[in-house]
């Protein structure tokens, strides 16, 4: 931190406190709480955690694998499910670090494009004409190298239900997606003009 201040280019306020408190996670003269048992007399102590979203491995660790507990017993259905990866060219990562607003039309426009083409593909191979999508997102916001990448991991339903939300049937899973579905989404990911204008203008 002290080299990139006297490089005229300092971290960001919120990098410099996570990574201070990822200093202290887990250290017992940053504070503790004394854990006893009235049945057996045990005492432990227990360090406070920096509850970092960032790169500690042992909150993130613990965070991830509450999250993935809650979505297999309590969110997602017991079908087929494919991972996509949206990475983004260099400009627009930059842009989306510093503008939420710009970050969420970019998923939400590749969400339209991803169910779009499942509900094209339902109808073309199994005759649905209104498929049911269903996804869920993790925005991850740096590379291997913690550099600065933002980039989206979205678990998506490999398949649609043929009915309406109040009745979505049968789950029907679809075939794999052809490198030509997987080109026709990404070329099918434009922002509403009106929002890119906006974002443009807020740069």
């Amino acid at each position: 931190m002290a080299r990139a201040r006297s490089a005229g280019a300092p971290v960001a306020r919120f990098v410099e406190r996570e990574i201070r408190a990822y200093l202290e996670c887990g250290i017992l003269a940053h504070g503790f709480i004394r854990v006893h048992c009235d049945g057996c007399g045990c005492d432990r102590v227990v360090a406070f955690s920096c509850k970092g979203r960032g790169f500690c491995p042992s909150c993130g660790g613990r965070r991830m694998a509450d999250t993935a507990a809650h979505l297999v017993d309590r969110v997602l259905p017991e079908v087929p499910i494919r991972q996509w990866v949206l990475t983004l060219p260099y400009p627009l990562r930059y842009r989306c670090a510093w503008n939420a607003k710009l970050t969420t039309e970019v998923l939400r426009c590749f969400l339209r494009s991803t169910f779009a083409d499942q509900r094209r593909r339902a109808r073309a191979l199994c005759g649905i004409r209104r498929g049911q999508c269903g996804s869920v997102t993790f925005i991850q916001r740096f590379g291997s190298a913690l550099n600065l990448a933002p980039h989206f991991h979205t678990l998506v339903l490999d398949g649609v239900y043929p009915g309406p939300s109040h009745r979505p049937g049968d789950f029907v899973a679809l075939p794999p997606p052809e490198t030509e579905d997987v080109a026709r989404i990404g070329g099918d990911c434009h922002p509403d003009p009106a929002t890119a204008r906006a974002n443009r203008g807020g740069g």
